[in-house]
């Protein structure tokens, strides 16, 4: 089960306060729960939500720094630790990461709410990222049915 967490700057979109889904690895403690994070400052979120129990925590590549990556190794070594690769986004972003993250999510939609229309450009970079040797976990999120 995936959740998301918008904070209505880096992604337009309805949101709760993201303290509120810190309780859902306690209550739905049977199922693996990923938090996605899609805010302007996801790494204090990130890891809130690793130390809640979220079995993977899905952050945006573009809000990453190099001077992150020491925060990124500690979230990972809590939890797995995914990176959001946006449709518009060039997948050598993810570069940097490539030995910090667990696996990849590549957006298939433009995200902030439910319904928006699923774009073929997602599936593209996930067959670039198998060209270039990626071999990590890869998923695709944003209306795929």
């Amino acid at each position: 089960m995936q959740t998301d967490y918008i904070d209505n700057d880096f992604a337009k979109g309805e949101a709760v306060g993201w303290h509120i889904l810190l309780d859902l690895p306690e209550i739905y403690h049977h199922l693996l729960i990923e938090l996605h994070v899609l805010a302007r400052d996801p790494l204090p979120i990130a890891l809130a939500g690793a130390e809640s129990g979220f079995a993977t925590v899905i952050v945006p590549v573009e809000e990453m720094k190099e001077t992150d990556i020491a925060l990124m190794k500690h979230i990972a070594d809590i939890t797995e630790l995914f990176l959001c690769i946006n449709l518009e986004t060039d997948i050598r972003t993810l570069h940097p990461y490539r030995n910090v993250a667990n696996g990849v999510t590549v957006m298939t939609i433009t995200p902030g709410k439910q319904g928006n229309k699923f774009c073929a450009e997602g599936l593209e970079k996930v067959d670039a990222l198998r060209t270039l040797g990626y071999r990590g976990i890869l998923e695709v999120d944003g209306s795929v049915n």
